[in-house]
């Protein structure tokens, strides 16, 4: 939204394509004399108007920050042969390189103590920054977000200082849902309590009743405004998973929790307009890239209150149930659906690789469970679809072999490493089936016995009722399992 008039300051300010020469230091003169400056508002104030006040003559530290992150997420959409740099190296040395100084930037916004707006819009997407470069290690980001939140009092009143205009309105409601639904997603990634408890948020404020209710015009618009609306509907449901489900000692009380949470996210699935919903192969909609991108994260979103919703309800996790297991393969397709048709999507928000990795490898893990775990032929059979052999198997291909992660990348050891497993588990398999059948041409009449170690109950890595992150430790114990084993 801002983003094409900061990046027109910095050339304006920094670049000189302004008149006359400007002494450094009365660039940061000005900046830190308007950065100190309230961004003024009234009921009709217009979007042109309010962005003037800190762009162009007007330039804050705030312009140049958004503008160095706009700069830094650009380095990830080039594609060879397009992209201007010859090496990937080179990218990479842009990319962190604007990074820190957008780092330094909101450094300076912050130790003014003249929070606004704008400054909770670039925390928010140096967060997202942070998310794609450094991965699950963007926690602090994150708790520093949350604490800029509350410290504006967005999570009780979003007009706690008199009307707004209706555009900053969206703008408060997007900026609170996407912050909520990140730290949520990102706490359930890592295993650690939620930042923002829904208990301290008045989500029935005048402003937000109708925002987070799950009725939508039909003639709703695609964009990230509603993506971070329906996040946020995804993410109640989340929380109430973690705190009524998992928290929840009582199987009997656990189930009837879980069946009005999944009346409740099957409501809110049928009531999105019908080209919120992704129902078919992607390549079969001719939408706009960035729409399809949004349509695959709404049903990923979907997808995993289901998935988090049927793990409460299994009595051991390393025992997943049969729709447990369908929910989990229905994400991997998607997943590895996205993977291949990434040339094809605009990525929104999120990258391909963290859907890759909170979404799929959850879902790899469960179905990687359940392959383990079913060890009879007719179970087998009936897991060990070919479907889901062969989304297996393009997932560990593209992580070993395409460009969907490179060894620099923050998420890369726990993706090798879930692959290495995969890999182990899938040639086990055929291995196994290969045996199987060399046994049934020598021998037809003959009993095949299993293997007492395989289907011994004693392999048990996780208790009763706990949420597995499917984390680097989950991968690692897995890998203990002999069917693992690369021999």
């Amino acid at each position: 939204m801002f983003t094409q008039a900061c990046l027109e300051t910095i050339g304006l300010v920094l670049v000189g394509q302004g008149e006359g020469v400007i002494d450094a230091k009365d660039i940061s003169r000005s900046f830190f004399y308007n950065s100190r400056q309230p961004l003024l508002t009234t009921p009709h104030t217009t979007l042109e108007e309010y962005s003037a006040q800190f762009n162009r003559v007007n330039g804050r530290w705030e312009s140049i920050c958004l503008g160095l992150i706009a700069i830094s997420r650009a380095t990830m959409g080039f594609r060879q042969p397009t992209r201007p740099f010859p090496t990937e190296a080179q990218l990479r040395h842009i990319r962190r390189l604007t990074m820190h100084f957008a780092d330094r930037c909101i450094d300076i916004c912050l130790s003014m103590d003249c929070l606004n707006d704008l400054q909770l819009i670039l925390q928010y997407e140096n967060f997202i920054l942070h998310s794609l470069v450094d991965g699950y290690e963007s926690w602090r980001r994150l708790g520093d977000l949350s604490s800029s939140l509350f410290a504006l009092g967005y999570h009780q009143q979003l007009e706690s200082s008199g009307p707004i205009p209706p555009f900053l309105r969206s703008l408060r409601q997007a900026a609170f849902a996407s912050s909520y639904s990140a730290d949520k997603n990102v706490s359930i990634f890592l295993g650690r309590p939620p930042r923002i408890s829904r208990k301290f948020c008045h989500f029935r404020q005048l402003s937000l009743d109708a925002y987070y209710s799950y009725t939508w015009a039909p003639d709703s618009k695609l964009d990230l405004f509603a993506d971070a609306r329906w996040a946020a509907l995804c993410a109640i449901l989340k929380e109430e998973i973690i705190v009524e489900l998992f928290g929840e000692e009582q199987f009997d009380k656990r189930v009837e929790k879980a069946r009005h949470i999944q009346t409740t996210a099957e409501l809110q699935w049928s009531s999105l307009p019908q080209h919120f919903r992704l129902e078919m192969p992607m390549k079969s909609y001719d939408r706009p890239a960035a729409e399809l991108d949004l349509m695959l994260g709404a049903k990923l979103k979907h997808l995993h209150v289901l998935f988090l919703q049927h793990l409460a309800l299994v009595r051991r996790v390393s025992e997943p149930d049969t729709q447990l297991r369908n929910i989990a393969q229905e994400i991997l397709g998607l997943v590895v659906e996205a993977i291949l048709f990434k040339d094809h999507l605009v990525h929104s928000g999120t990258s391909l690789t963290w859907k890759v990795v909170y979404y799929g490898l959850a879902a790899a893990g469960v179905t990687c469970l359940s392959l383990l775990q079913n060890q009879q032929p007719a179970e087998h059979e009936a897991v060990a679809s070919p479907k889901v052999l062969r989304d297996l198997g393009v997932l560990v291909a593209e992580i070993e072999f395409g460009t969907l992660v490179y060894k620099e990348d923050a998420n890369y050891a726990l993706l090798a490493g879930a692959t290495q497993t995969i890999k182990n588990i899938l040639d086990s398999i055929s291995r196994s089936r290969l045996s199987q059948r060399r046994l049934t041409v020598q021998a037809p009449d003959a009993a095949v016995q299993d293997d007492p170690e395989l289907g011994s109950t004693s392999w048990d890595l996780w208790g009763t009722g706990n949420l597995q992150d499917f984390d680097t430790n989950f991968w690692l114990m897995l890998a203990e399992h002999p069917l693992t084993f690369n021999t």
